[in-house]
């Protein structure tokens, strides 16, 4: 099926935003695909990542969140492998990582 060739062979491959485009040109793309990777993105796009933002995506493995007060908390993303929480304005603390239990790499 068309869903299976965009899961596993293009959508990875795309850009934030061309991602972002994708999942608000079909409703079965947006509830087949999953946002995985928020850490190589531009930081045009890093600055304006919110708590609400990343609480829509409960999906997400990689996510760059350093120099970003405005996210302080990441215990819904139990599938999260990489996070940069890094820089002096970020405000993220040990009771915002308790629920991340695949965590791999931190920078903090």
């Amino acid at each position: 099926m068309i869903i299976d060739i965009y899961k596993h062979y293009i959508f990875d491959y795309l850009d934030l935003l061309s991602q972002i485009r994708l999942l608000a040109t079909c409703w079965t793309f947006r509830n087949e695909l999953d946002m995985t990777d928020m850490y190589n993105i531009d930081d045009k796009y890093k600055y304006r990542l919110t708590q609400t933002v990343i609480d829509k995506y409960i999906n997400l493995k990689k996510l760059d969140i350093s120099l970003n007060p405005k996210i302080t908390n990441v215990n819904h993303l139990v599938e999260l492998e990489i996070l940069n929480a890094s820089g002096s304005r970020c405000r993220m603390y040990d009771t915002g990582l308790v629920y991340c239990i695949n965590l791999k790499d931190l920078n903090a």
